[in-house]
Order: C-alpha cells, then structure tokens, then sequence
C-alpha cells in the first residue's frame, strides 16, 4: 500500500534535484534531549545540507511559557519566518541529525499555521551524508518577506483538553515515548519529572515507524499494522504525547502519511504531566490492549523490547597512545582468517554473561560470511598465551565511518585491570586509517556500566531508543539479574 499523504516526506534525491530553487527553503531542525550535552547550533555552524537554514524550536518558540519550545503564536511564527525569508508560496523542506526525531515538530509547526506545502527529508541528514551528498559549513540566507500565519486548534491540545480525555475517555492518548519511560523502568531524562503515564495512555515508541540507522519511515502497510498491533483505532480521535511535543509529532507524521489527518498534539507532553503534581500517574503495562505471545513473557516472534544507546566520536582521544598494562603480558593481535569454531569460542565466552545472543543464533554460512565480509577487523587481546577477549571493527557500514561492532573480555580477567587498555586500544585501531566518526551501541541487556564506560572513553550519546533484538531466551540463555521484561 502507498502512502496516503506520499507529499509529507521528500527523499534525498529528490530535495538534490531541488536544492538551488529560491522558492526551496531547507531547514535543519534539529534539537537534542538535555542529557546529550550536545549543541545543535554549533554543530549545525560547521555541518550542514547547502543552503540551509536553522531553525531553533527552543527559539521561535512561546518565551513566556515555563515549559520547553510550546508553540508560539500565529504572529510570532509570522515574524520569525518573515526574518528567515520564508514566502507563503515557498516549499519548506525540514531535517535533523538523526534522521527522525525533531524535524517532524517543525513540519507539523508550518502545518497547524496555515503552510501545507512543507516536507521532511525521509532519513535526514544520515541518509544524507551516507549517500555522499555535499554538506557545507557555509552560512546561507534569504530576503526578508512578509509571511503571514492562520492557526489551526484543532492539531493541539493543552492540558485541560487532555485531562478531559484522561477522565471521560473520547480521545486516545498515544505516547511516543520508549516502553521504559512509559512504564516507569526508567527515570525521565528531565529532572523533577515522575516517571510513569496518562492513565489510560497507549504506548507507541515513535521508533516503531521508523527503519533503519538513518531512521526512514516504514512502508504505508508497516506503519499501519505496528498502530494497529499498539491497539490503537484510526477512525477514532487520537492526541500524541511524548517528553516536550517532540517525537509526539514523529508519530503524528506517521499517522499522516497513511490518511490519518486529523491527530493532535498535546503540546505540554509529559513535562507538563508529570512536573505536576495534581495530575494522576500511571505506572507498568497499559491496562488493556494487546497481550505479549504466552510462550515468551513480553516478547513478540523470539524478540525482546530492549533500549538502545548509540554513542559516537567525532575526532581521535585527546591522550597517548593505549599502553598496555604493566603488571601483566599483554598482545593484541588481528586474526586474519578467523574461523568460524573459533569466533563462536570468542563471542560466546565474552558475551554469555551479557546476553549477547544475535550471532548465536546464525547459521555457519551466515556466520562466516559476516565475520569475513570486507572491512571487517577481528581483534584477540591474549595474556599468558590465552585469549583474553576480543573485539570487532566494520569499516563497511558507511562510508568514513568505522563501527566497533563488538568489544568485550573473557570472564576469568573481568577486573584484573585491562578493560581501559583494550578499549583504548581498539579506538586507537579504529582511529588508525582516518574515518570521520567512529561509533558504538549498546543496551540495557549488555554489561549495566557498558554506557558509562564508553561515555569515559570519549564517546558522546547521539541516539537512544527502544529496539526489539533477538531474545536471549531464543538461545537458552537467562536474562540479566534484575532485568524486567519489558512489554512489546
């Protein structure tokens, strides 16, 4: 099935053909969550699509508001874009740097003041970039105009709209956020919020319509079916909610782009209900709605809903060179030809305890293609002789882009010292032949301090969220200590 609303997303080929327009005007959106520590201005000042344009939420914004980036009025939208240099008639095109995640709050921002011509470029600035296209750190803009602005109510709520909801039940509320802030597994990344939900609330992470590292929407039938399995009625009225209005539209996108044209955002989001303290909380499971498959608690088809982090590194470690360490033997050697017999040895022995369970559950022939496939660098760190542990670069990913794959030490030398050095080590490896961004993932089945460490060592949180990856159980192996199943 085709998208309803095809006109919502333009592909990065397409925004190619068009980019030196005058009646074209692109946008990076992009805003990050608080405790990325990242600055979306400065990184825009030395990358971005030519021709671009930035476009602040936390800016044009209501600066009256105690909370963050609420809608401005019609007119104070008017005045921004009329600065800008944004004409009615022009064709606005929106990004961001992770390929969905705040982009879609600009687009449904032009939507709600009257400007129906606007499009996010479907993956982003990943896509983007891993195509090759030309990206600049040149400063661009435009003549100012005279914009003028309408507003549609009826593509927002505010809390008292939503209260009602809550209490009589005559909308749905669909939240973007990921299972674990949703049931309260995990603390919300504002401080002073509760953790929890709407009772009530549907749970959609926003990430389940999308695909992929650049994060392009699913197909009409895929975004249709994973609605439908959260329990959610299309011919229903639907109010998306997330942490700020952010990924809240994300979702609402979604909905769009298959016919459903009519959800609002409930502007506030959970900064606003959950910093309250007059408003009821609901914590675990959605009381109602689908049940996870009876032979697999919480899993859906032999997976499990996991939270991802992606970490990055945008520029070598500022130290020396990784040292080995002195109080023992240590050498760190690349296996040419790994055989598979003894890549099963390496990754079952390091990660049994982590739950690392993806290439266990491989084939021979899959298996060795994987770990043989071009850019592919297998590393064993030994002491007295012995393996010690092992870890794994792809440079094939992307271009000028390496990934450690996997990285990690055998059992019996877990807190004998060496897991800084090694770490340090295959960074340095990585680093060796001048990549652009080396980058890293893991997730809350891995080693509990795995996020920590790779914070310690340099790299920088860009991403994070809720992923289904092979249940461990799938290959008979128990889940961490203390790790809750998460619900599908």
């Amino acid at each position: 099935m085709t998208y309803a609303n095809p006109q919502a997303l333009i592909e990065t080929a397409a925004l190619a053909d068009l980019i030196d327009s005058d009646a074209v005007v692109v946008f990076d959106g992009t805003s990050h969550l608080p405790t990325t520590g990242r600055d979306a201005a400065a990184e825009f000042a030395i990358k971005h699509i030519p021709g671009a344009l930035r476009f602040d939420i936390d800016d044009i914004c209501d600066k009256q508001a105690s909370l963050p980036h609420m809608l401005p009025s019609p007119e104070v939208f008017a005045s921004q874009m009329s600065v800008l240099g944004v004409a009615n008639g022009d064709r606005v095109v929106v990004y961001d740097v992770y390929g969905m995640q705040s982009a879609a709050r600009i687009w449904w921002m032009f939507r709600i003041f009257g400007h129906d011509n606007v499009a996010v470029l479907n993956g982003g600035l990943p896509k983007w970039d891993a195509e090759g296209r030309t990206v600049t750190a040149e400063v661009s803009s435009r003549a100012a105009t005279t914009y003028t602005a309408s507003f549609r109510p009826q593509l927002v709520r505010n809390i008292d709209d939503v209260l009602q909801s809550v209490e009589h039940g005559h909308e749905q509320i669909v939240d973007a956020r990921s299972a674990g802030r949703f049931t309260a597994a995990e603390p919300e990344p504002r401080s002073g919020m509760r953790s929890g939900h709407m009772p009530g609330a549907i749970n959609l992470p926003f990430t389940d319509l999308l695909d992929g590292p650049c994060r392009v929407y699913r197909d009409a039938d895929a975004i249709g079916a994973r609605i439908s399995e959260a329990g959610i009625d299309l011919d229903r009225p639907v109010t998306t909610s997330c942490g700020s209005g952010v990924t809240a539209c994300a979702l609402l996108l979604g909905m769009f782009l298959i016919g459903k044209e009519d959800v609002a955002v409930y502007d506030g989001s959970w900064t606003e209900w959950g910093g309250r303290a007059d408003t009821l909380v609901a914590t675990g499971c959605r009381d109602h709605g689908p049940e996870p498959d009876a032979g697999q608690p919480g899993s859906a088809a032999g997976s499990i809903a996991t939270l991802v982090t992606y970490l990055e590194m945008l520029s070598p470690p500022n130290r020396p060179p990784a040292a080995a360490p002195a109080h023992i033997g240590t050498t760190l050697t690349r296996i040419e030809k790994p055989t598979v017999d003894f890549y099963r040895f390496l990754y079952n022995s390091v990660g049994a305890p982590w739950t690392w369970v993806e290439r266990r559950l491989l084939d021979d022939a899959t298996l060795s293609a994987a770990i043989t496939a071009p850019g592919v660098e297998i590393h064993v760190l030994h002491t007295d002789g012995g393996p010690a542990g092992y870890g794994e670069l792809d440079h094939g990913l992307r271009k000028g882009e390496v990934n450690l794959a996997y990285f990690g030490l055998m059992p019996d030398v877990i807190g004998k010292g060496l897991g800084r050095y090694f770490l340090d080590a295959m960074i340095d490896l990585a680093w060796s032949g001048g990549p652009e961004r080396v980058w890293v993932h893991t997730c809350d089945l891995d080693h509990p301090r795995a996020l920590d460490i790779y914070r310690r060592a340099g790299f920088t949180v860009y991403a994070q969220h809720e992923e289904r990856l092979p249940d461990p159980r799938a290959a008979g192996l128990p889940l961490p200590s203390g790790r809750a199943v998460r619900p599908g």
